[in-house]
């Protein structure tokens, strides 16, 4: 990770490094810390629908799916997050808010309006 952040990588590329080291790559659903269905690099939610117990999916689709998410996350950043951020700093929130408590939860959340003040 260290060496994407030094060498200029995108935010899009460190998230998903990011993500890959945190969250792992699993193709079988398994329920995270907290005994949610998860799947791909933490996903809980494929195509609108929970995941769950016994949902495989290929590598190509976790890709895909994963994709997606980290492109709604960062967007969602850019949106509302009225600060300059650095490239780790956009990371740290969009998984923070994208993985932990959720996007639309973030936008409204008192996390984001102290961080803009």
């Amino acid at each position: 990770m260290m060496a994407l952040v030094l060498g200029g990588a995108s935010s899009l590329t460190l998230l998903n490094q990011f993500l890959h080291e945190e969250e792992g790559d699993r193709t079988h659903a398994y329920r995270d810390a907290g005994g949610v269905w998860t799947i791909c690099k933490g996903l809980t939610h494929v195509d609108g629908n929970p995941v769950r117990k016994g949902m495989v999916l290929t590598p190509a689709q976790c890709d895909r799916l994963d994709r997606e998410q980290e492109q709604k996350a960062l967007a969602l950043i850019d949106r509302i997050v009225n600060v300059p951020l650095t490239p780790p700093q956009k990371v740290g929130i969009a998984s923070f808010c994208a993985w932990n408590i959720g996007l639309e939860k973030c936008e409204h959340s008192t996390f984001l309006r102290e961080l803009n003040a």
